[in-house]
């Protein structure tokens, strides 16, 4: 398998009288959308329980194993959802790391961890604040 391209056969048919290679970056950018899409919304919920985060990881590998099957390509984009939301159990310093190395995030991503994560809601509000001036 290997990583997808946009201009890279993913699908192995035509969409009905779409050539291959149209389809190939139709599907490219269903993709891409689809997965900035999700990342925005899950960045967006208010509040989540443990069982809520290990459901969305659940959704997203069988989509992603889904998707992989149908496309036979690597998906990195679900990686990168994956990666975000086990951040959910990670201490405040290890959350910060992980903003450091992963620029890709936009910080509205970023400040729906921070607003979620149980272990920085046990931190009082000037130590939360540290944390979101560090993060900006």
């Amino acid at each position: 398998q290997s990583v997808i391209k946009c201009e890279e056969d993913i699908s192995n048919e035509e969409i009905g009288v779409l050539p291959k290679y149209v389809t190939n970056i139709v599907l490219f950018h269903l993709i891409t959308v689809l997965s900035k899409t999700i990342l925005r919304g899950y960045s967006a919920v208010k509040k989540c329980t443990e069982e809520g985060r290990k459901n969305m990881e659940k959704d997203i590998k069988s989509l992603k194993n889904d998707l992989t099957i149908y496309t036979g390509k690597d998906l990195p984009c679900f990686d990168e959802i994956l990666m975000y939301l086990q951040q959910y159990y990670y201490y405040p310093e290890k959350i910060l790391k992980f903003v450091r190395v992963n620029p890709q995030f936009e910080i509205s991503h970023i400040m729906g961890l921070v607003n979620t994560a149980p272990e920085i809601k046990k931190l009082k509000t000037n130590e939360i604040k540290n944390i979101v001036s560090r993060i900006e």
